[in-house]
């Protein structure tokens, strides 16, 4: 009895040596060129999880779907970090949908990769993630994004746009840094449910010596120093936009538009930005310094939406001629607060709504205006005011009674600028209604 116990308790041992050990977490193993640990264990059929460690092969790589492991099946979820650090061998990736998240520093200084495609349901994009990917020139981003990390693709200097879709709720500080071939960037509006809206943390285009456009397509938050790219020449702004401290500082623009979309214009937003000859603005609130030493600014229109105008957040544009101000109550100035510099309050016309002149007149911020004129608006037809006519004639703006090189400013009908320049050289516009304001004439035409 004792001899058959025996054996019997060999013969477990023999086959308990031959079956495969259970898989568990921390485990590594290879397969097909790459190494893998296993990150979530297999459990009664269900497949468990892996992240690519490291690699053997090299040129264009397909990371697998899923990989044998141990009798069980693994998805491939993640990209660890260091995975694919400083590898000059690989020209492209392209990732499988299980890939939800790309680890710190995974792709760092591949400076022969030329192109990834991320799958469709990454989640996270980690620090450092494809730093100084030198020949990396295109990127798609999925729509279920939400994280992009700090320095995440810093001196990616290939690329020459972006469209980050507004499933991202954070872009971190420095992400796109010293991307100097850049040239243009979308936050574009994919129909994702995103409430909070994207939001753009410090410096995201510093040393983008290249960019030119930045199109807002969908709620964005535009953190303290957000931009930080003097280059930048062009603002598109079509959702809700709030624009922090320092965002746009030193930025090219040479004409601004900011619709009702902008929610709120930070402290020196805007300032130094000494190219910057007219601007359209129609924030809730104006802050501190938002304009100061716009120095070229000549030509500034204020929407009826705007309801206060913080100190000094038109200082030192002294050279503005014509401050249009559409509320007809009066945007709160605190006493004292020198929104506008002596000079544009001496030297610059103010004109305020039909009727409205008065209450300017007795206004703080406002009354110190040596010239405050009152609009005269008009229908379709055209106006005929101090012998200047304004009309349509075969499909052409056409403008009588003003000097050639008199300004005039063209608006679509959501405020954006379409021309402003010499009223003798007005070019043909797209059919549509248009504003055509000069001098104290604001009059509504159809091309």
């Amino acid at each position: 009895m004792k001899t058959t116990i025996q054996k019997l308790a060999l013969l477990i041992a023999m086959l308990i040596a031959v079956l495969p050990a259970a898989a568990a977490i921390g485990d590594s193993f290879q397969y097909e060129g790459f190494s893998f640990r296993v990150i979530e264990e297999a459990n009664n059929g269900e497949p468990g999880k892996v992240t690519v460690v490291g690699h053997s092969i090299s040129g264009d790589i397909t990371i697998p779907t899923q990989v044998p492991y141990s009798s069980d099946v693994y998805y491939v979820t993640e990209i660890d970090g260091y995975a694919f650090i400083r590898d000059n061998s690989i020209t492209s990736v392209t990732l499988p949908n299980t890939v939800t998240k790309i680890g710190y520093a995974a792709f760092y200084n591949c400076a022969s990769l030329k192109t990834v495609e991320f799958g469709t349901n990454l989640i996270s994009i980690g620090d450092d993630a494809f730093y100084f990917c030198t020949s990396l020139s295109s990127l798609t981003f999925p729509s279920t994004l939400t994280s992009i990390g700090d320095r995440s693709f810093w001196g990616c200097s290939s690329l020459k746009s972006i469209d980050i879709p507004n499933s991202v709720t954070e872009v971190k500080t420095h992400a796109f840094t010293a991307c100097s071939s850049l040239e243009s960037v979308t936050i574009s509006d994919r129909s994702v449910d995103n409430s909070m809206g994207t939001m753009i943390r410090g410096e995201m285009f510093m040393g983008c010596t290249s960019l030119k456009s930045l199109t807002i397509n969908a709620k964005t938050i535009l953190d303290e120093n957000a931009i930080a790219c003097g280059s930048l020449a062009i603002l598109n702004i079509n959702a809700e936009t709030t624009i922090g401290k320092n965002a746009f500082a030193g930025c090219s623009f040479t004409s601004l538009t900011l619709p009702d979309y902008v929610t709120e214009i930070d402290e020196a937003a805007f300032s130094n930005c000494q190219l910057l000859m007219s601007a359209n603005v129609d924030a809730t609130t104006i802050g501190t310094r938002a304009f100061h030493f716009c120095t070229s600014m000549s030509s500034l229109e204020i929407g009826d939406n705007v309801s206060s105008i913080d100190e000094f957040a038109f200082k030192d544009c002294n050279q503005l001629e014509e401050v249009y101000s559409y509320n007809t109550n009066p945007p709160l100035i605190p006493s004292s607060n020198n929104a506008f510099s002596k000079e544009t309050t001496s030297n610059a016309t103010l004109y305020v709504p039909n009727g409205c002149r008065d209450k300017y007149a007795a206004a703080e911020g406002w009354k110190e205006f040596f010239n405050i004129v009152e609009m005269r608006e008009s229908g379709i037809e055209g106006v005929d005011n101090e012998n200047v006519d304004i009309r349509v004639v075969d499909g052409s703006i056409v403008i009588d009674g003003a000097a050639a090189d008199a300004t005039v400013g063209i608006y679509d009908t959501t405020g954006k600028m379409m021309y402003r320049g010499s009223a003798g050289e007005i070019p043909s516009m797209p059919s549509g209604i248009y504003i055509v304001r000069i001098g104290g004439n604001s009059v509504k035409v159809a091309v």
